[in-house]
């Protein structure tokens, strides 16, 4: 298992306070959607706002032997 931090800054282009997810934009252009682990980080953020967030990447891999045909 490999595992690592990555923290980025992004900028807020869309809020849903009622299902506590932000849309940001990365670095790069790209969006993503994410959902609001403490619904009070929301308050006082708006549209336009470049926010610092941090998450976990995991990567797991399985190796098995193939199975030999009969």
């Amino acid at each position: 298992m490999i595992r690592r931090e990555v923290t980025l800054t992004g900028k807020i282009v869309k809020i849903d306070t009622k299902a506590q997810r932000v849309t940001l934009e990365g670095p790069k252009g790209g969006q993503e959607t994410i959902k609001v682990k403490d619904p009070k980080n929301l308050e006082g953020v708006k549209v336009g706002d470049l926010v610092e967030i941090t998450y976990l990447q995991a990567l797991v891999v399985a190796l098995d032997k193939p199975k030999t045909e009969k």
